[in-house]
């Protein structure tokens, strides 16, 4: 859904792994998707991770599957792995959610960045 030339909705979906937690308990284990989940369509052990342009036109086939209502998976805090499926997002497609689609396979925990000290200048 392109609001503006300058706005850009970019969604992420991904297939299965850990996810940090916010509490300092062990990262979260999340399974791979099964249906009804849209992500079950989009793991493609052979299309690896790709981003999907959904501005583009697409072969009808693929045109109509993307503006079909969805059901894409929701993670949060009470996401319960044994019913994931339960946890996710509905009532319109990947078409009217996002302009661009990233998908990853394989998802780990974010790291926080290691702090860099700017290089100190010396006088000549």
């Amino acid at each position: 859904m392109c609001v503006g030339v300058r706005y850009l909705s970019i969604g992420l979906t991904f297939g299965a792994g850990e996810l940090a937690t916010y509490t300092g308990a062990p990262a979260h284990r999340v399974p791979s998707p099964v249906p009804p989940l849209v992500e079950s369509v989009l793991d493609d052990e052979s299309a690896g991770d790709y981003l999907l342009n959904l501005r583009t036109d697409a072969p009808r086939q693929v045109a109509d599957w993307l503006a079909q209502p969805t059901r894409s998976r929701l993670i949060g805090p009470r996401h319960d792995p044994r019913r994931d499926t339960d946890h996710h997002m509905a009532g319109g497609s990947l078409a009217e959610w996002f302009d661009v689609l990233v998908h990853r396979r394989h998802v780990t925990p974010a790291r926080p960045l290691r702090k860099v000290e700017p290089p100190v200048k010396t006088q000549p």
